[in-house]
């Protein structure tokens, strides 16, 4: 599934932000190696893309956005690699996950059987006592943060499945 990477950044400023401030001891979640110490489940910095910025100048939205910028990479380099392009099938989230047609083509692209006419994600949304709501802020350092990253990484966003996307637009830049 590709979300929408600004989405996913506040979406991942907002879990931090609560973790930090409601789950006692969440510092615990660190790790140490060789006297250096990064947070579990996400980068050290210490990757390419990473690199290519000062870590104390950016925003935590930022570090989440090039987290995002990653991950993508990755994940296609890892399809390219093992030529697995075509066992993958795309959802665009959330729009996808409540297209009863969409979600009749996943069923069948993965030969499951479709037990209900219409298949409902809708589910319960989040409460939470943080702003879901992007706003200019938020565009203004993502188009900061874009104008920076090498071109190499953002490739990947002017092809399919990326460049279906709503949002694709938000990575063309005319950048050298």
């Amino acid at each position: 599934s590709i979300r929408n990477p600004l989405e996913v950044a506040l979406s991942a400023v907002n879990r931090k932000t609560l973790t930090d401030r409601y789950i006692p001891f969440s510092w615990i979640k660190q790790y140490k190696k060789k006297g250096q110490s990064y947070w579990r489940w996400t980068f050290t910095g210490k990757e390419p893309l990473f690199q290519c910025f000062d870590l104390e100048k950016i925003t935590l939205f930022q570090w989440y956005l090039l987290e995002w910028i990653e991950v993508e990479n990755r994940a296609m380099d890892f399809l390219r690699q093992y030529q697995k392009d075509g066992d993958c099938f795309t959802l665009l989230v959330p729009q996808d996950l409540n297209d009863p047609e969409k979600m009749s083509q996943m069923m069948d692209f993965f030969h499951l059987e479709q037990r209900k006419k219409n298949l409902d994600f809708r589910g319960k949304r989040n409460r939470n006592h943080c702003s879901t709501l992007l706003n200019d802020s938020h565009r203004v350092q993502f188009d900061q943060l874009i104008a920076a990253v090498p071109k190499s990484f953002l490739e990947i966003f002017t092809k399919p499945p990326y460049s279906d996307c709503p949002w694709a637009d938000l990575f063309y830049t005319d950048k050298e």
